[in-house]
């Protein structure tokens, strides 16, 4: 196994050699993750306008939304797989909704497991995260927004880690 990089939000982090998943690399790529914002998800999506119709997976009560901006800085590979990042708690785990990312970023180009970022340019994303009652205790749902979440980025050899707070 690797070592842990720790970062925090507004921090650029090179993603390097390292792995996003078993066998997919994001070399060349950065990202800053800026912000993190819990809502309630019935709150949002009639906010923006969004559709929980016909929908492939159940719909979560809230989202963490993080506000990202990815760099392609020196890769010719435009698919970047921000869609298998993992946001960990102390005691839970949950990875982003996938219908609602694509509905919240309509204006940029979808790759394989993520966006495509032309070489040399940037984009930026909202994130939605998936949150249900049931993975916390009743304190911690309570208090979701004072809780130390952390965004997974890569598994090797550096595991690249944000450390999310929201502001």
């Amino acid at each position: 196994t690797g070592w842990d990089e720790i970062y925090h939000l507004g921090e650029e982090v090179v993603l390097g050699e390292n792995y996003i998943d078993l066998s997919l690399q994001a070399k060349g790529y950065s990202i800053c993750a800026e912000k993190i914002e819990i809502v309630e998800t019935s709150d949002y999506v009639t906010e923006k306008g969004l559709s929980l119709d016909n929908r492939g997976a159940s719909v979560p009560e809230r989202l963490a939304l993080i506000y990202a901006t990815v760099h392609n800085v020196g890769s010719d590979t435009t698919d970047f797989p921000l869609l298998l990042f993992e946001m960990y708690g102390n005691d839970t785990y949950t990875v982003a909704d996938f219908e609602l990312f694509y509905q919240i970023n309509t204006d940029i180009e979808y790759g394989d497991w993520g966006i495509c970022v032309p070489h040399g340019a940037e984009q930026n994303v909202v994130i939605p995260f998936r949150l249900n009652r049931d993975d916390f205790n009743l304190h911690t749902w309570s208090h979701l927004r004072s809780y130390p979440f952390s965004l997974k980025l890569t598994y090797g050899p550096a595991q690249m880690i944000i450390e999310l707070t929201e502001v």
